[in-house]
């Protein structure tokens, strides 16, 4: 509750401007010096920014499957941070920086990564003050994309020394082709389509 004791009070009304989340009572006095005090009144103001911003759930190797790209905030000022303006910027190459315009992160935090990717956070807090990571946009390692494969060295004719089978491999995911994996396999007709 507020104090009764007139003598407590600041002089000088009204207190402004209100820069910061406080508390106000206020007294007053009639003509016949009768005091009069008032209930609380909360004045929610947060002109800070959240204090930190963070990309969390880039995959730390490469995976075939879906990461979700989430957002971590703290805010020292004392609205704190709200969970529902968390967004994700995707890019599909490295941007280098994060862009700093709230606005330009279109998608929420959760959004499924399917692929090779780099990643920004921007939150805001309850006041709706923002802010963006100030990290280097986050890198993951996510690839679904199946790499192209081919043989080489099948002879244009018949031959009468042994041939040399190559195989030859893309990989547009990002990941890469691993040489150690290569296989063949032996049909003795011509099987069509590899299945």
């Amino acid at each position: 509750t507020c104090s009764t004791h007139y003598d407590e009070y600041d002089t000088g009304s009204p207190l402004t401007p209100i820069d910061m989340h406080v508390w106000i009572c206020a007294a007053e006095k009639d003509n016949v010096l009768n005091t009069g005090f008032s209930k609380p009144a909360e004045f929610m103001v947060d002109k800070e920014a959240p204090t930190t911003v963070s990309v969390t759930g880039a995959p730390a190797n490469w995976q075939s499957s879906n990461a979700p790209a989430g957002v971590d905030c703290t805010d020292t000022g004392d609205s704190g941070c709200d969970p529902s303006a968390y967004r994700v910027k995707i890019s599909p190459s490295n941007p280098g920086v994060c862009d700093p315009v709230y606005g330009n992160y279109p998608s929420p935090a959760g959004t499924s990564v399917t692929s090779h990717s780099w990643v920004c956070a921007a939150a805001a807090d309850v006041a709706g003050n923002t802010k963006i990571t100030a990290d280097a946009p986050v890198e993951f390692l996510v690839d679904q994309n199946a790499p192209t494969v081919g043989v080489t060295g099948a002879p244009a004719g018949w031959l009468n020394t042994d041939a040399v089978i190559t195989v030859s491999c893309s990989d547009t995911g990002g990941s890469g082709c691993v040489p150690s994996t290569y296989r063949v396999k032996e049909y003795p007709t011509n099987p069509g389509a590899c299945s």
